[in-house]
């Protein structure tokens, strides 16, 4: 006891939550928000923020320690931020990237306004669709909705107004959504940090650029690391090439990027894509070298596999699996993977979880969560309250309640596993290779859902989809980050940062959102989030309320064997010692995301073999500045990328996707 009081003292001198803290990351909470409003929306540039690195995040952090920090160092090193407010900051812009773009926002409002404008004699949505939508859930006035996709005649208003109502509406339901994402990830922190020791990959870039508590300087020791920097620049070199591309045509493109080069066996049956993306390289250098080769090597196998199987005419035929993978048998077998590798993770949290229960419904004096951002007891009961909520939700707007909660257990098995995966994988970008509401049609048939429950499955595309974000994943990272040596203090006031977080991230981005589409119209700014997601739903809706879905046997068998395979290799790692399959990669195998990630993750994984082989331990943290930097210099250099394109109206100039 009497060891721990100078650390007792140490924590209470240097708390993270502060009010200048606070409001600078509010501020840079507005500045991810609207810029990635402007950045992906109005010039359909660089994706900053729609995976797991938050990248546009990572920009604006670059210059806030590098540049705004140094300066007030220059002034006095009590001027400067500490390192555990950094953190704060830096763990609410993770907030907002994860419900900014893909995440949420780009996709949700735009489909809100689609039903009315796009409805025509063709699609017959006024009687396949309309009859079954809630008038609460939508824009309901056609005006409104025409100038969304068509843009405000001169001398007409944003039509605010009519969004107020729904908005409210489905604020209810994300407010819920958002509180079990937080209060899970709460609740499995100290099993997956403390008990399991997951390395947490993503975070390594902005702990790096934060630096040591007790160091002096002006910035830390990562950023005087020429390795460091020779990765920077060259990351750095190739986006720029793509950059100045697009300003000078006849200066040559240096583009190993998105889409890269796909090389066809088997009558093209098997179609295997080389790209590079930075980050997914330079998180895959740091995870265990188990993992990475089950990431790429099963990947691998399930492409070869899904060919073979296609030529022999082999399939399962999924009639509607938007953002799915290309294979209909392999995306139900990741699901069935991911339901292992969630059931699994909670046998092994058992005795942690009988804690956090006991916690919850009685005093439990001998278990401790005051290193938690919300008490065990509030996190427990308020998931169980909010889970009512969303059901509720999800039964007004037309989902029988028994078909809501296989939803949303199904949704949080997705969300719960890809997390696992961001955090032990270091995955910078994941998809689910089957996503909830395609699950639900085949798992129980669209007659038992009715037309109404289809409807409303449609309209949960929003948040459900293509996840190739969610605020879980951040929160995720978010506690690994508040768990560091550096923030110090209660972490009870973070959670209310969080929260604050939240809420102007989505007032600046709905709100920034609505008016450059108004501005120019909805069908012009962008073909994607406008022209295409928001009609999916809606394609689904029509397709199958007029040619229903019976129950997917296959789906369900392939399930079995998909978590039958993970049951298996989940043993043999437990059972041999050295076993070098990790089963991880399962859950993610052929998905579409995994498509464009499996060749950077094949090269980390394959030069981290040659350097521990030739130079040992010493040679891998040595090149680990290489590939940090790398991250870190495709960030910055494609939003600075961004804000040139800003300044001389250049659209288009997409730097990188993933």
């Amino acid at each position: 006891m009497n060891e721990q009081k100078p650390k007792e003292a140490s924590v209470g001198n240097s708390s993270g939550v502060t009010p200048r803290a606070f409001f600078t990351g509010l501020v840079c909470s507005a500045l991810v928000s609207g810029g990635t409003q402007y950045g992906e929306i109005f010039l359909r540039s660089s994706r900053m923020s729609d995976d797991f690195s938050t990248g546009g995040a990572l920009f604006i952090f670059f210059f806030l320690v590098a540049g705004v920090n140094v300066l007030l160092k220059l002034i006095g090193p009590r001027v400067a931020f500490k390192p555990a407010e950094l953190i704060l900051i830096y763990v609410m812009m993770m907030t907002s990237c994860a419900i900014t773009g893909m995440g949420l926002t780009h996709y949700q409002i735009p489909l809100m306004a689609t039903l009315p404008y796009f409805a025509t004699p063709e699609n017959d949505w006024a009687n396949l669709v309309a009859p079954y939508v809630r008038g609460w859930m939508v824009i309901e006035d056609p005006l409104a909705c025409k100038y969304f996709f068509e843009g405000l005649p001169k001398g007409e208003s944003i039509p605010w107004a009519v969004w107020l109502k729904p908005l409210a509406y489905w604020s209810v339901f994300f407010a819920a959504f958002y509180f079990v994402m937080i209060a899970l990830m709460v609740i499995l922190r100290k099993q997956w940090i403390e008990h399991e020791r997951l390395i947490y990959p993503i975070i390594r870039v902005p702990l790096d650029m934060i630096g040591e508590n007790n160091k002096s300087g002006l910035l830390a020791g990562f950023f005087k690391n020429p390795l460091m920097w020779l990765g920077f620049a060259f990351a750095s070199f190739i986006t720029s090439s793509i950059g100045l591309n697009a300003y000078y045509d006849y200066l040559p493109e240096i583009n190993p990027l998105y889409p890269g080069i796909t090389l066809s066996l088997l009558r093209e049956s098997i179609q295997l894509r080389f790209m590079i993306s930075f980050p997914v390289m330079g998180f895959a250098y740091l995870i265990n070298q188990d993992v990475a080769f089950g990431l790429w090597f099963l990947d691998v196998v399930v492409k070869c596999l899904d060919g073979v199987f296609d030529t022999l005419g082999v399939y399962l035929q999924l009639r509607v699996n938007h953002y799915g993978g290309s294979s209909g048998i392999f995306s139900s077998t990741a699901i069935g993977a991911m339901l292992i590798l969630v059931l699994y993770g909670g046998w092994v949290a058992r005795e942690h979880l009988q804690d956090v229960f006991r916690k919850a419904f009685t005093t439990a004096p001998d278990v401790d969560d005051s290193g938690e951002i919300l008490s065990y007891r509030s996190a427990v009961i308020g998931t169980l309250v909010s889970v009512v909520v969303m059901l509720v939700w999800l039964r007004a707007a037309g989902l029988p309640l028994w078909a809501g909660g296989l939803f949303l257990f199904i949704a949080f098995v997705i969300f719960i596993a890809i997390t696992r995966i961001v955090v032990e994988g270091g995955m910078a970008a994941c998809r689910a290779p089957l996503i909830a509401p395609n699950f639900m049609l085949y798992a129980v048939g669209t007659p038992a859902l009715g037309s109404q429950g289809v409807t409303a499955l449609g309209y949960t595309y929003g948040w459900s989809s293509d996840i190739r974000t969610f605020l879980m994943a951040s929160i995720a990272n978010g506690l690994k980050l508040l768990d560091d040596e550096r923030f110090q203090g209660r972490k009870r006031p973070v959670f209310g940062c969080i929260v604050a977080a939240l809420i102007v991230s989505l007032i600046v981005s709905f709100g920034m959102m609505l008016k450059l589409v108004y501005g120019v119209g909805g069908v012009n700014i962008h073909s994607w989030f406008c022209l295409g997601a928001n009609l999916l739903p809606f394609d689904l809706v029509s397709t199958v309320v007029s040619r229903p879905i019976d129950v997917t046997g296959g789906m369900w068998m392939n399930m079995g064997i998909g978590a039958s395979i993970m049951g298996i290799l989940t043993i043999l790692r437990h059972k041999f010692l050295g076993w070098p399959l990790h089963p991880l990669g399962l859950t993610v195998a052929g998905s579409r995301v995994m498509d464009w990630t499996w060749f950077s993750i094949f090269l980390a994984w394959l030069i981290k073999i040659i350097a521990l082989r030739y130079g040992g331990p010493k040679m891998f943290r040595a090149l680990r500045p290489f590939f940090l930097g790398m991250v870190l210099g495709q960030f910055v250099s494609a939003g600075i990328w961004t804000v040139i394109d800003g300044f001389t109206g250049m659209t288009d100039n997409m730097i990188f996707v993933i």
